[in-house]
């Protein structure tokens, strides 16, 4: 009813489920110390990022968050379409907050194309495709036939594609992406640094898991040049990266924790 209260109610729920998805998500990976480790980074991150809360990146991260679990069923379950179609429509969903974002995703189907590839499943390339693709088509078909119905279909290709295009192409700073980041982020950005080196180690160690490191490996810088194209380094838009900082998080717990203190491992609570 108008108040700052129903905004803030959404933006509850929106990351109670980032939380529930991360915690989740991460112990089905390496365990509930790499659960916690990565779940903690990224809402350390968070604090650092919301600026106050209410921005077009907040929100994303539960459908983020969201896709890394489906990410981690389809290579288990390659052939369910119903997971491919629900990645589609995440896709969807982050690509119709800003465009740019829904990187996240395209890396997923890129990096499930592989898996495919290189297990032999060569027949399971053109579902995924195709289940994925009608999974993003829908919601943004319905989005732009509301739009046209109202008459405000050219208006909604200025503001998405054409300003934002312009946007882009005007960046305010000559500094690295890589090297605001870090200023922003600070210790968060040193830890993902480490995730980063722990899961290219690990790539070929932790075969179980080694389309995952792959994502991370591929993923992390993709994202950093996509995320800001124009140069802008507000602390808000690094907020999209959270949910591959996540990861890298429980990466780095659980070299670590595999290597160092191996007595300490705890096994997952949710298969």
């Amino acid at each position: 009813q108008g108040s700052r209260w129903g905004i803030w109610l959404v933006e509850f729920i929106s990351l109670f489920i980032d939380i529930c998805f991360s915690y989740v998500s991460l112990n089905r990976l390496w365990g509930t110390g790499a659960a916690l480790t990565g779940t903690f980074l990224w809402l350390y991150g968070l604090e650092i990022t919301l600026e106050g809360g209410n921005l077009t990146e907040e929100y994303p991260l539960a459908l983020h968050i969201m896709s890394i679990f489906l990410l981690i069923r389809l290579l288990q379950q390659p052939s369910n379409r119903f997971l491919q179609f629900l990645l589609g429509l995440i896709l969807a969903g982050t690509f119709l907050f800003r465009p740019n974002i829904a990187a996240i995703q395209i890396m997923m189907v890129f990096v499930l194309l592989i898996a495919a590839w290189m297990q032999k499943r060569r027949r399971d390339i053109l579902p995924l495709l195709l289940w994925t693709g009608t999974g993003a088509a829908l919601p943004i078909l319905l989005v732009a036939g509301y739009f046209w119905s109202q008459g405000l279909f050219r208006d909604l290709i200025d503001a998405v594609f054409t300003y934002n295009f312009a946007y882009s192409q005007t960046p305010l700073n000559e500094a690295s992406r890589l090297v605001a980041g870090f200023k922003i982020l600070g210790v968060v950005a040193w830890m993902a640094l480490a995730g980063y080196l722990a899961s290219f180690w690990s790539f070929k160690a932790d075969a179980q898991n080694r389309y995952i490191h792959l994502y991370l490996l591929l993923g992390a810088p993709f994202m950093i040049y996509v995320n800001d194209p124009a140069k802008r380094f507000y602390p808000h838009y690094y907020m999209t990266l959270l949910p591959l900082i996540a990861l890298l998080g429980a990466a780095l717990w659980h070299l670590v924790q595999s290597k160092i203190f191996p007595k300490l491992k705890v096994p997952p609570v949710y298969k």
